[in-house]
């Protein structure tokens, strides 16, 4: 399955699942800060201001490729200023929480 397909798929489980909040799901969100323009596989929105950054990826079953995800979705928190991220194959889910130590 081709990475965006995934990241569909990913999306609208997480739309199923908040339909009755007030909670928006964006795919592809981009985000220009003063140095460079990123672009965030899924974010979840309440109102303007983004509460988690979802990172997508075709497989996490290497701890090397867990890693470098992590950074990543720690990365777009940073940038985002949302309080979780989330790093998914679609099978397994890990879920960070910035105001967590661990």
């Amino acid at each position: 399955m081709a990475e965006f397909e995934r990241e569909v798929q990913i999306a609208e489980r997480f739309i199923q699942a908040f339909v009755t909040t007030n909670l928006e799901v964006k795919i592809e969100d981009k985000w220009q800060t003063s140095i460079l323009r990123r672009y965030f596989d899924i974010v979840i929105y309440k109102g303007i201001h983004p509460i988690a950054v979802i990172e997508v990826k075709n497989r996490l079953s290497n701890k090397n490729y867990l890693a470098i995800a992590t950074d990543q979705v720690r990365s777009a928190i940073s940038i985002t200023n949302a309080r979780f991220g989330i790093v998914t194959d679609a099978e397994n889910y890990y879920f960070y929480d910035r105001n967590e130590k661990d």
